[in-house]
């Protein structure tokens, strides 16, 4: 059987990242969250909204979308610390050699 409604497709796994705000635009993020959930009654998913909200400015830049269009999107580097290496030991700090007295030969 095959429906109008399709499957919800499967997404890939989203990535973590971290960037920093200035804190105006932290308290109006922190505020549209509550207006999500006054409007909706139930609890945002912080992650869900930046990126639906990335996602439209982006869909709204029309110089974007011609950038786009004409620069496909590469692929995206592998994040870093997913693949953690072996951390190399820390060198030890050597004793200092000991001084010689005065007046003895080596």
């Amino acid at each position: 059987m095959s429906l109008k409604i399709k499957p919800i497709p499967e997404e890939p796994e989203p990535i973590k990242t971290t960037f920093k705000l200035k804190p105006e635009t932290l308290r109006k993020l922190h505020a549209y969250l509550q207006a999500y959930e006054a409007a909706y009654g139930k609890k945002a998913d912080s992650d869900y909204i930046v990126n639906e909200i990335l996602e439209g400015f982006f869909a709204s830049d029309k110089e974007f979308l011609a950038y786009l269009k004409e620069n496909p999107l590469s692929p995206l580097p592998e994040p870093t610390g997913s693949k953690k290496r072996p951390q190399q030991p820390k060198p030890q700090p050597q004793p200092m050699p000991a001084a010689k007295e005065a007046g003895s030969e080596a």
